[in-house]
């Protein structure tokens, strides 16, 4: 006769049993329980494989929005802490850890294959530096040495300084990839030490547990609005997009069914919304190239490098 068991925490469970010495027995509900826990680990984490195979594939992340990452980081840590305030499902817990590992995976790709064309014809040179409006005339090779240069002595990354990262104008906009990794050090750091003052307050696990939802669900909006803005959606993976709405729906209705903090059920539930204007915009948009996209990302670029000449001039740091 077979048992008939049902447990929530179906992982804990068959692991406690393997390891214990005593008989076991693995009914069919523990078998369903954890294949339900493990597609919620994987499913929504492993949507953002796609999307690193699609740099890959097309060695640029254009149109892609990086703000994704920054909301997805924010929202996953701060939901850790709140497991460790409120000690619901462990599930959750492993597939915030394996979310943020992902993220900073996918930036690391973001900022591998991002456009770095530049157009130095339409760079502005400062009418009173002679000398460089003169190499700009005789030689435009001199004046991507002389930008080149400048990076390397003034942008140049340094591991303990963290002014950039304040710096609320470029702030998740860097050009150098290290300073995302450090706002997410310097992120974890400030808010563990905060967690550990304020983590008996049920007002402060409830702020963040909200915040971790607000977070989450709003991490698909800047991609639809960058999808809006550009009108192309060729180099967004489809797979990524379907595998996300069909997690977060997955979600939604695991937060419900076991019912998890409020928090987290609405934040799954915008999320699955977002996931689904962005696959009608992934239809909508499919025959769309890639032309106006690079005149909008070109016409940006242009406009960095010609204050990057200006600040140059004005801090006379030419000889």
């Amino acid at each position: 006769m077979v048992k008939i068991f049902f447990n929530q925490n179906s992982l804990n469970n068959i692991f406690t049993r393997l390891l214990s010495e005593e008989s076991y027995e693995i009914t069919f509900y523990d078998l369903i329980n954890y294949f339900i826990d493990l597609t919620l680990i994987i499913v929504p984490s492993i949507a953002y494989l796609f999307q690193i195979i699609k740099f890959n594939k097309t060695k640029s992340s254009q149109g892609f929005s990086k703000y994704i990452c920054l909301l997805i980081f924010l929202g996953n840590l701060l939901r850790i802490f709140f497991w460790f305030g409120k000690k619901f499902k462990k599930t959750l817990l492993y597939q915030s850890l394996l979310t943020i590992i992902f993220q900073i995976v996918l930036v690391h790709y973001f900022m591998k294959y991002q456009n770095k064309k530049l157009y130095l014809q339409d760079i502005k040179v400062p009418s009173n530096n002679k000398q460089l409006k003169l190499e700009k005339k005789n030689n435009i090779n001199l004046i991507k040495n002389y930008i080149a240069a400048y990076f390397s002595k003034t942008f140049k990354p340094k591991m303990f300084n963290l002014s950039k990262i304040f710096n609320l104008k470029i702030f998740w906009n860097w050009q150098e990839e290290i300073e995302y990794y450090k706002f997410m050090v310097l992120f974890f750091c400030i808010f563990s030490i905060l967690f550990s003052i304020l983590k008996n307050y049920d007002l402060f696990l409830q702020i963040i547990g909200s915040l971790s939802a607000s977070f989450e669900a709003l991490s698909g909006f800047p991609q639809v609005i960058e999808n809006c803005r550009t009108k192309v959606t060729k180099n967004i993976s489809f797979l990524m997009v379907i595998c996300l709405l069909f997690g977060d729906s997955f979600r939604f209705g695991y937060n419900l069914y076991y019912k998890l903090p409020f928090q987290l059920s609405l934040g799954m539930g915008i999320m699955a919304f977002f996931d689904s204007i962005l696959v009608f915009q992934l239809i909508m948009y499919r025959n769309n190239d890639f032309k106006q996209l690079e005149k909008h990302q070109d016409k940006k670029q242009i406009d960095e490098i010609n204050q990057l000449m200006k600040s140059i001039d004005e801090l006379n740091i030419t000889k």
